[in-house]
């Protein structure tokens, strides 16, 4: 008897580090779009990144980043990318402007200290 597979992600978050400043966004739709416009999922108000910057798109219960054509480019864990497959604790660069921790499953209180980090690493 074949089993049916899920293919909706788990749900997911971005640690957002930028302009000397943190924050935390839910991802609930896609394609879940990241950059300078109001217009984005995610808007961050830096002149370094681009209108639309890059969009975090759902495939098969994977998530994957796109880089939207940006200036400055996309990085995943310190590599440049136009797209990637993205796991809980990967970190995301849009361009030198902002740090991003990408984090996926039910988090845990422990997976607050994230933060913590992102702050001690400026």
């Amino acid at each position: 008897m074949a089993t049916a597979t899920n293919t909706h992600p788990a749900p997911a978050t971005l640690l957002i580090d930028s302009l000397g400043q943190q924050r935390r966004i839910v991802i609930t739709e896609f394609p879940f779009s990241i950059g300078r416009s109001d217009e984005c999922d995610a808007a961050i108000a830096d002149l370094r990144i681009s209108r639309v910057h890059a969009r975090i798109v759902s495939e098969q219960g994977q998530y994957f980043i796109e880089d939207a054509s940006s200036r400055h480019g996309t990085f995943v864990n310190g590599e440049r990318r136009q797209r990637a497959q993205i796991r809980h604790h990967d970190e995301i660069r849009l361009g030198a402007a902002a740090r991003i921790v990408f984090l996926s499953g039910n988090l845990e209180p422990q997976d607050d200290r994230t933060i913590v980090v992102l702050e001690r690493t400026r």
